[in-house]
């Protein structure tokens, strides 16, 4: 384990990326994107998700990536 890790040694902007099956990713973008942007609006964090073009071809998942601080990214991770 790393010595002094902390939840502010996280608070920097690095995205946070994850996959998530292109259902989930259907549904959220779903209505042209209404549970997204209010998932993004609810917790502050910038929330993208790949397109299917965007994505490797063996790959079915999807792709999100989320910036903001480190409490908004674990509510939005939280969200998905």
């Amino acid at each position: 384990p790393f010595q002094g890790f902390t939840r502010a040694a996280m608070n920097f902007p690095v995205p946070w990326r994850c996959l998530v099956p292109s259902e989930v990713a259907d549904f959220v973008l779903y209505n042209h994107g209404a549970v997204l942007r209010d998932l993004a609006d609810r917790t502050g964090a910038m929330i993208d998700i790949s397109t299917e073009r965007d994505s490797p071809r063996r790959l079915s998942d999807r792709i999100v990536t989320i910036s903001g601080q480190a409490e908004q990214k674990e509510a939005a991770c939280r969200g998905l």
